[in-house]
């Protein structure tokens, strides 16, 4: 239960909240006989066919000046209920119901709050229990819905699909780099469902667009605390840009790195050149503008977006020594390469309380993938120090880096072939500092010879943190780094600075 939720529903029962389109509440919630069950999956899918709203099971409802109110709580007791529900939608609706629930804890038992939301592939229908209908609500009631209009939403939902790249190209995203020189990191989204213009700025004033964070290092890294000053209010969306100083002998152009742009529809669109010559901090500032905009789309009644994250332009070689970005390992003559991912997301996963998106983390290990080839199975202990030996076993999805080009040369140790047992680089190549593209997995996965796995220097090596740890302490956990300070030690003795 999170305080916003009991506030809430202190607020449904203080102003005697009416029912609604996307407001329903139930004094209780009966799971035994088959009129109980269908009756409660009616209400469910009602509610998404209609365009999603809440159900709220504990509330007492009461009728005045004709309409049906929130009246008093009354605390559901059954600790199984909120389970014996997850299990019966899972068997009785189709497509799968987008629901979330949220337990209000209450003196003496809890309130059941349940967010339905519209499905993209057609209506729900409840086939179970003898029923194989569609069913929608209409203002307060639910009723039965006739083929034409299942025919429609059908329909609807398939034109929705086939006009998505169009959309995505009027709204001009994802947004194009500034400078051709630089890796780009595009993050983009677009409501899943379109909802008129929420962002308009004739109806929408500045404060109500202002996220208060001025006084925090994320809000000035996405230039949140200059919006309205430095950065003018849109006609079509707002920019922020966040200029690069140019570092004697550096050859830098005055081009923005960092842009953001937010669309009256409620589309976002943010761009990043990663290995700058003063490093823009990529995580924080992705974060900061994905906390803001998805306070703004909660704030316009809009619940899942179509997230898009990619990193193009890796063809592109960072001039600057100190900042070294390196080639990703691809075929003569073949394109270049670049790394995707697309999903649909929730709004209220952007804003809660963790440091990172776990779309973000899918996403750097994706391009740790991208940077790395399939190497040998087989263990090698050929005369290795005790300390550079690899306890666990290998697995067949270990990736390691292809052809290091930049930092200092290998301080691993060499196998009788003459190719580094650390890296399986040939002997005296030069790694790419703040890089390890190994990765493994076991009960204990592999100590020095394997802590260079690092994402680029530029900041974006924030975006991987491990999933799991280690039993081991100071070891790598699978699929992630179980101690910062180990690879830190072990990268500075491999020649990373």
């Amino acid at each position: 239960m999170s305080g916003a939720q009991a506030d809430q529903l202190q607020r449904w029962l203080d102003d005697r909240a009416p029912e609604g389109q996307r407001l329903d509440f139930k004094q209780a919630l009966h799971l035994v006989s088959k009129s109980d069950k269908r009756e409660t999956l009616k209400d469910l899918t009602a509610m998404g066919n209609g365009g999603g709203g809440m159900l709220v099971f504990g509330v007492a409802e009461a009728k005045a000046d004709g309409e049906t109110v929130a009246d008093y709580v009354v605390e559901l007791t059954d600790p199984a209920l909120p389970g014996r529900l997850r299990d019966l939608i899972a068997t009785s609706v189709r497509p799968t119901l987008r629901w979330h629930p949220s337990v209000v804890e209450q003196a003496r038992g809890y309130v059941l709050v349940v967010e339905i939301e519209r499905s993209p592939l057609g209506p729900y229908m409840v086939e179970s229990h003898g029923e194989h209908r569609y069913w929608r609500r209409v203002h307060d009631q639910a009723l039965p819905m006739d083929e034409r209009l299942v025919h429609d939403m059908y329909a609807e939902a398939a034109r929705w699909e086939s006009n998505r790249d169009a959309l995505w190209a009027e709204l001009r995203l994802p947004l194009e780099p500034t400078w051709s020189a630089r890796p780009w990191l595009s993050v983009s989204a677009v409501p899943e469902y379109l909802v008129g213009q929420p962002f308009d700025p004739s109806v929408r004033d500045l404060e109500s667009l202002r996220y208060e964070l001025e006084d925090t290092d994320c809000a000035r890294i996405a230039g949140l605390d200059q919006l309205g000053a430095r950065f003018g209010i849109w006609s079509d969306g707002f920019v922020a840009e966040a200029d690069a100083d140019r570092a004697a002998g550096t050859s830098f152009p005055p081009a923005p790195q960092a842009l953001a742009r937010i669309h009256r529809s409620g589309a976002l669109g943010i761009g990043l050149h990663l290995a700058t010559a003063h490093r823009l901090d990529a995580v924080r500032a992705l974060n900061a503008h994905l906390d803001y905009a998805g306070r703004l789309w909660t704030s316009a009644g809009i619940s899942a977006i179509e997230l898009r994250i990619e990193l193009s332009q890796l063809h592109q070689v960072a001039s600057d020594p100190d900042e070294p970005f390196p080639l990703a390992h691809r075929a003569t003559g073949a394109p270049p390469p670049g790394v995707a991912m697309q999903e649909i997301v929730r709004v209220d996963d952007l804003t809660v309380a963790v440091s990172r998106h776990r779309m973000l983390r899918r996403f750097a290990d994706r391009i740790a993938n991208a940077f790395g080839e399939r190497r040998s199975t087989r263990r090698v202990r050929d005369r290795a120090p005790p300390h550079t030996r690899r306890p666990g076993r290998w697995s067949r999805d270990s990736w390691s880096h292809p052809l290091p080009t930049y930092g200092e040369r290998s301080a691993g140790v060499h196998r009788r072939d003459g190719q580094c047992a650390t890296t399986g680089a040939p002997r005296g190549a030069r790694l790419v500092a703040g890089w390890r593209v190994a990765r493994f997995r076991g009960r204990h996965c592999g100590r020095a010879r394997v802590c260079d796995r690092r994402l680029p220097s530029s900041g974006l090596h924030a975006l991987y943190r491990p999933s799991t740890r280690c039993r081991r302490r100071g070891q790598l956990g699978p699929g992630g780094l179980g101690s910062e300070a180990r690879a830190s030690a072990t990268h500075r003795r491999l020649g990373g600075r």
